[in-house]
């Protein structure tokens, strides 16, 4: 790995299907948890100071354990299996780094597979989610992430470009 060019391994996600009809609120409500854990990680990412990420990270972790994948229909399971594992081996990935820099470049997985996880299946919460998007992130090639406000506060460059960026559109509970 060439440290000069700290590029993120950009995953595939597989292509977003609608499955708000099919998705059970017992999962839903499992995955609205985990991502208010992931929200507590993205405000730790802003803020990137290595020992809380790691912290939050952990949390994250225990989170997307609780996720019961057994009782989910077959459609919803079969598209919940490839983003389980991107965030799983994401935060794997997080946990073990030994820099902010690491961990804030391993975080554009995670929050790509998070994004498709809630644009297929929907959330269950009143407000909406934000999906922001800053053209500088990952070396110039852009990196998106979820906010629970429109304001845009950066996690990919904290304090250097605190406000970099703009929302690409909202989730909402419908």
């Amino acid at each position: 790995e060439n440290p000069e060019s700290p590029v993120s391994q950009e995953i595939e996600v597989p292509e977003v299907i609608d499955l708000r009809e099919q998705a059970p609120s017992a999962f839903l409500n499992q995955l609205n948890a985990f991502t208010q854990r992931y929200l507590s990680l993205k405000d730790a990412m802003v803020e990137g100071e290595r020992e809380p990420i790691t912290l939050e990270t952990e949390s994250n972790i225990n989170a997307l354990e609780q996720i019961d994948m057994a009782s989910l229909p077959q459609s919803v399971h079969d598209h919940w299996m490839p983003l389980y594992s991107i965030m799983e081996e994401s935060l794997a990935t997080i946990a073990q780094a030994n820099d902010p820099e690491e961990q804030r470049l391993e975080f554009i997985n995670l929050s790509k597979a998070l994004i498709n996880a809630l644009n297929s299946f929907g959330i269950n919460q009143d407000s909406p989610l934000y999906v922001q998007y800053c053209p500088m992130a990952n070396n110039n090639q852009g990196a998106t992430w979820i906010s629970n406000e429109e304001e845009i506060i950066n996690p990919y460059f904290g304090d250097l470009m605190l406000n970099c960026g703009n929302v690409e559109y909202t989730i909402e509970n419908d």
